[in-house]
Order: C-alpha cells, then structure tokens, then sequence
C-alpha cells in the first residue's frame, strides 16, 4: 500500500473537518466515500481528529468526534469553529493574495471580511494595499469557466491575448490543471494549435466558449508534461535588496536565492521573473522594506507602481 505523504493527510483531515456537524451521525462508509478514502483509513483520520483542539487542550476543547461502528458521531461543537477568525500577519497576507488571484478586489464583500479577521496588531490598512499589489487580478467569471471545463473534461476555444500581440488569437484547447506561479494563475492544457502542451495564463484570456466536445486526459499521455513546460529556466534575474531584519521565503519568492549576506544584516536576493508587473507587486507591498536593484526595468515598474499606489492614497 502506498504511503500517505504528511500535506495529503492534512488535506483530508481539514476535509474531515469541514463535514463535522454538532450533533450529526454519519455513515463511516458513506463519509469515507465522500473524502475518497478507506473505512479503515477514515477511522484512523477521526481517531487523529479526536485528540486534536485548540489551547488549554482540555477535554471540552478537543475535537468531540468517535466512531461506534459503522456510524461517526458528533457530540459537540468544533473548538476551532467557535468564535471569530483571528487571523496573523502572514496568514491573511496570503489569504489575500488567493482571494486576489481569484479576481476578487480589496472592495469585494469577502476581502472585506478577511481584513474584519486580520488580528488586531496588524494593520488593515497594509493588508488592502498588500491585496491590491500582491498578485494580479483576472475576471472571476473566466477562472470559473475554465475550472469547469477541467472538471467536466471539456474542449474549449479560447481567445488568448499573447504578449506582444496587437489582438487576441483562438486556440482550442484540451483543459488540465490551474496552478498559480510568480502572483499569477495559469492554465495547463494540451493545445491543439500547437499539437503540444501549453501554459496560458489565465488573465491574458480574453474569451471562453464550451464546445460541448469531451476529451480523455489520458489519450495525451503523461500530463506532469505540462507543468513540466513551466520553469524558471531562462527567466531573467532581478536583484533585490531586503533590508535588514525583513523576511525572505523561498516560498513567496519562487526559484529565488539568497545571492550575499552584508554586514548591515541586509540581504541581496536574486529572483527569476517572467514579467515586471509581479516582481513589481511584490516589492512595493514591502513598503520600502525591499528594493530593486537590478534591471532597469523592474526598477521602473515598481516606481510607477509605487506612484499609483500613493495616489490611492
């Protein structure tokens, strides 16, 4: 039997989680079902979530479920679902990016809530700024129409806006996987056009029509070619400074590397980018903590977007 990986289990159990109702009792088989998943390996996760909970850790804060038999029940409440959500600095920093990239707006009816659960020593004000320069926005509508021709393994014909081009050309496409990269979405899809996979990304479409075709992913042959079509390998380097004290992660900052440590405690990072306006975001959500070096025109891209964000102001 294959090993469950630590990041699988955790998607399950916060999937287990979200089907936890006070008072329920569930099917064991039905729920195991529904999660894609074993008896077995469904009781294991529920006697896991049994000794989970929040802090003093006191039998009424831990997660109030047990399995007697074939039935899961749900004596009590789940401690992590009382009470408002109190969010750190970087939990809703990245919450915003996501909800950014998902095209929704710092005025949006859900932004405005992720900012009510920013905790109270950070600032909301910075958090609104970090969710209109931290990853590019796309109509809402297209993410949703391409997630459903994933899902429903569909043909589409999209009108794709390449850079450079003066106007936008229609490819039919085989849809496979959404990903975001460098504060952006992209799409994986086999291209017919080009008889190969392809990566677009997701704001530069400018259309999409269902062609009520089906397609077998499978026919293609391996998909993670396609995600293998998308690398850092060839981006140009910029290089940036991070004051001293200022947090790097290799995580915010995909393919980057720490390039020197000076003496003053500041860092010179050097990040692969595949456009200005996302290094452009990133560094000017820093408000001053980092700065551009190198090349010219990433220097010139968070200028001017610095100048916008001031004028908001």
């Amino acid at each position: 039997m294959a090993r469950v990986s630590s990041a699988d289990k955790a998607r399950r159990l916060i999937a287990l989680l979200g089907r936890l109702q006070a008072g329920s009792r569930i099917s064991l088989a039905t729920l195991a079902a529904e999660l894609d998943t074993t008896s077995a390996e469904l009781a294991t996760d529920l006697e896991t979530l049994s000794v989970c909970g929040i802090a003093p850790y006191s039998p009424m804060e831990l997660v109030p479920v047990l399995v007697d038999g074939d039935v899961v029940e749900v004596w009590g409440s789940i401690p992590a679902m009382r009470g408002p959500v109190r969010l750190s600095a970087a939990e809703a920093g990245a919450l915003a990016a996501a909800l950014a990239a998902a095209g929704f707006t710092a005025d949006d009816p859900l932004s405005a809530k992720l900012l009510a659960a920013s905790s109270a020593a950070f600032d909301a004000e910075e958090l609104a700024r970090t969710l209109r320069t931290s990853t590019a926005a796309h109509d809402s509508s297209t993410f949703e129409a391409l997630a459903a021709g994933i899902a429903a393994h569909e043909v589409l014909a999209i009108a794709y806006q390449r850079e450079g081009a003066a106007e936008p050309g229609v490819r039919t496409i085989e849809p496979l996987q959404l990903f975001a990269d460098r504060g952006a979405w992209y799409l994986s899809a086999w291209c017919r056009k080009a008889g190969a996979y392809r990566t677009f990304r997701v704001d530069r479409v400018r259309g999409i029509e269902p062609t009520g075709e089906e397609f077998d992913p499978a026919e293609r042959g391996d998909a993670a070619l396609a995600l293998a079509a998308f690398s850092a390998e060839g981006l140009p380097v910029a290089r940036l400074r991070f004051s001293a004290g200022e947090t790097f992660s290799e995580r915010e900052w995909p393919g980057a590397s720490v390039a020197e440590e000076c003496a003053d405690g500041s860092l010179l990072v050097e990040v692969p980018f595949a456009g200005t306006d996302w290094i452009a975001r990133r560094v000017v959500a820093r408000l001053g903590a980092v700065e551009a070096l190198a090349p010219r025109n990433v220097r010139a891209a968070v200028a001017a977007l610095a100048r916008e964000e001031l004028e908001r102001l």
